[in-house]
């Protein structure tokens, strides 16, 4: 998004865990002591007393009780601690029962409005946009506000044309690929500038994505409705460039996109009405490609 050459390329402005305790059962290191009695001479010898547990191996004997440790310690297969207490006190517990997780419906997007759905899919169908814009550009540090209008052309799903007009002239075309940025000469002894970007480096293309209609364009996007036809959209912390907070204006019965604000950090803020605005006109690709004129200084960022 172009603001003008005080404003060249302003940083604009877009996913969980169950735990699992078991316990562990040791059984008792002690066996029944051999009780004597007198039987008399006829009397056939006793069978052995069948235990319920048999006497464990040596390799595999439980550790007696008294040694058995009160302390947390720490399950292997959780990340609850658990208390190992003596066999006789363990009682078993019933597995916990699984809530079932709730299916996001579109990772990593946004649930948008009912209305902002109509709107990104009329744009979508359109594919292109054309609109006469003006724009006011505020600068905090410096106490100003600066005017500026022109012709936006846009064609999906990531080709802009931005010409201001009104008070410098100069344009930014993009083909998805590279941003140009053209500044004319202001006289004929003078070189003009040309400025190429990769589209990759631009840090926020969020304006050029809310006045496309593309809202699904931007994630973790908090949106609430405000007065009237106006919505506050607030992106994912570091996820638009400067921007910590956006406004979109739409007609509702138009179903078109009327305005978009934009606030930055530091309190700058940018705002652009759209007027004029066409869809779905025919547009070749030649436009979003830029051939710099002769006498044309070229600086590749």
């Amino acid at each position: 998004m172009v603001v003008s050459r005080a404003f060249l390329f302003l940083p604009l402005s877009i996913a969980i865990a169950f735990t699992l305790s078991v316990l562990y059962a040791y059984g008792e290191d002690t066996a029944a002591p051999a009780i004597k009695t007198e039987t008399p001479a006829t009397a056939p010898p006793s069978p052995p007393v069948a235990t319920e547990n048999p006497a464990p191996s040596a390799q595999n004997s439980p550790m007696p009780a008294s040694e058995i440790p009160l302390t947390p310690v720490y399950n292997p297969w959780g990340s609850i601690p658990v208390h190992r207490d003596p066999p006789s006190k363990i009682k078993p517990k019933p597995a916990p029962k699984k809530t079932p997780k709730p299916q996001a419906t579109s990772k990593g997007t946004t649930k948008l409005p009912l209305i902002l759905q109509e709107i990104q899919a009329k744009y979508v169908q359109a594919v292109t946009l054309t609109a006469e814009f003006k724009q006011v550009n505020e600068v905090i540090a410096l106490g100003t506000k600066k005017n500026s209008s022109g012709i936006i052309m846009i064609k999906r799903p990531n080709k802009l044309r931005w010409e201001t007009h009104q008070p410098d002239r100069n344009i930014l075309v993009s083909d998805g690929r590279k941003f140009w940025f053209y500044t004319p000469p202001f006289d004929e002894s003078e070189h003009g500038q040309l400025i190429e970007r990769r589209s990759s480096e631009i840090q926020s293309r969020l304006a050029n994505a809310l006045l496309s209609g593309s809202f699904s364009a931007v994630a973790d996007m908090k949106i609430k409705q405000g007065k009237g036809s106006t919505f506050e959209l607030t992106p994912k912390k570091g996820s638009a460039g400067t921007v910590i907070k956006a406004h979109v204006e739409i007609d509702i019965d138009l179903k078109l996109i009327k305005k978009v604000i934009l606030e930055h950090q530091g309190g700058n803020r940018s705002e652009i009405s759209l007027s004029k605005i066409v869809l779905a006109q025919p547009m070749g690709d030649e436009l979003f490609i830029f051939t710099p004129p002769p006498n044309t200084d070229v600086v590749t960022q």
